[in-house]
């Protein structure tokens, strides 16, 4: 019983001990953050001087910086659809729609440069408008890329004249593939 009573003793003491032993340290000094604590330092990596930037690699692929652009923008808002070559195989359209192959020269001549800019800042059957999320000089330059999608013709080639790729025929009124 008594080794009872003295652990009873010693188990308050033992846990408030520690606790105590602590309070008798300073606390170590803190420092307060200010905005040039994060700023660039007086040279740059680069060996340039604060605030300047490092120029772009220039790109040499015969395109201009617009028609890389409307590039990227067709590869970012259209080729989930519409696919990456502009064939209408892409991979986020819906299985049961048919979409024209912008390769097609029937497609290319069947649609004046302001429908197709209709077409895309209104949209038009499942084809959502895009004119809330692309400006007008953006969607000029979506329709000059899809018109550079179609290679040229060859001459007497009658293959070339023939309409919506593999696919089949444009339809009437332009919205799709007809078999």
């Amino acid at each position: 019983m008594a080794i009872r009573g003295f652990t009873l003793l010693c188990l308050p003491v033992a846990l408030a001990l520690p606790p105590l032993l602590g309070c008798d340290r300073t606390p170590a000094p803190t420092e307060t953050w200010t905005p040039a604590d994060h700023a660039h330092p007086p040279e740059s990596a680069h060996g340039g001087a604060v605030g300047t930037q490092v120029p772009a690699a220039p790109v040499d692929d015969g395109f201009t910086s617009e028609q890389r652009t409307a590039r990227t923008v067709f590869l970012v808002a259209c080729a989930g659809c519409h696919g990456a070559e502009g064939r209408g195989d892409g991979p986020e359209r819906a299985p049961v729609m048919r979409l024209p192959s912008f390769q097609s020269a029937t497609w290319q001549t069947s649609l004046s440069d302001d429908q197709l800019v209709s077409i895309i800042t209104l949209g038009r059957g499942m084809m959502p408008a895009f004119g809330d999320r692309i400006p007008p000089e953006g969607v000029r330059g979506l329709v000059a890329h899809l018109r550079s999608i179609a290679p040229p013709a060859p001459v007497g080639d009658p293959a070339a004249q023939q309409d919506g790729g593999p696919d089949g025929t444009l339809s009437a009124d332009g919205e799709g593939v007809v078999e």
